[in-house]
């Protein structure tokens, strides 16, 4: 992984790409159903390509 050409975003952001709740990726998370985010600091935040990988293994999913 190209960590320097690596996109980090938000939790809300994250929410709209999958068009889920805030909260519902918070529980997600909790439940580790969904990509762990990374600290910087008291944030957290998520690694683009992390985001297109876990979307692309559920279109797998629902293809087989």
């Amino acid at each position: 992984m190209d960590t320097l050409g690596e996109k980090l975003l938000s939790v809300k952001k994250v929410a709209e790409i999958v068009d889920l709740s805030v909260r519902q990726i918070w529980r997600l998370v909790a439940a580790q159903d969904f990509p762990q985010p990374v600290r910087i600091g008291n944030s957290r935040r998520w690694v683009l390509s992390d985001i297109q990988t876990y979307l692309d293994k559920l279109k797998r999913a629902r293809a087989t």
